[in-house]
């Protein structure tokens, strides 16, 4: 196996990118006000493509509540096809997800005239998500990965 240089450049991809610190994430947090919508969950569709976090993450959400019945997808085209015949209360949505990434599966959504409520889970600490998040209609909540219990006394 052979590798290949990469050319050093002077490009700063930082001036494109911005990314928040730790306050700022805290004060996005905040500001979703988790206390005043809470959900009646049953049924969660959980899209992330990593298999083994939806695993632990479904096992999180039985020990939560024994009664939520969680389907996780690592592929959101699959998703949207589960959610055409079945009824969902919470989708917990990555948005670094292969084939539609978190952006356009809300927009499929849309299009399909899908109202359930999104929280968004994932790693990404770019100040353009978390602000897109938090003006998108469907979205609900922005959670950064781990999934944890506390997110979830919040969110149901």
């Amino acid at each position: 196996m052979t590798t290949q240089q990469i050319p050093q450049t002077k490009r700063n991809f930082e001036s494109h990118t911005t990314y928040l610190t730790s306050q700022q994430l805290q004060r996005v947090k905040k500001n979703w006000n988790f206390d005043q919508e809470r959900i009646e969950v049953e049924r969660v569709v959980l899209i992330d493509d990593d298999s083994i976090f939806n695993f632990i993450s479904e096992k999180l959400l039985l020990k939560f509540e024994a009664r939520i019945a969680c389907k996780s997808f690592t592929d959101p085209r699959r998703a949207l096809a589960y959610m055409e015949d079945q009824e969902v209360d919470l989708i917990l949505l990555d948005l670094n997800i292969p084939y539609l990434n978190g952006w356009q599966f809300l927009e499929a959504m849309e299009e399909r005239g899908f109202e359930s409520p999104v929280f968004i889970l994932t790693s990404s600490i770019l100040k353009e998500d978390a602000d897109r998040a938090e003006k998108h209609p469907l979205v609900k909540g922005y959670v950064s990965k781990p999934l944890e219990i506390r997110h979830l006394e919040s969110i149901c």
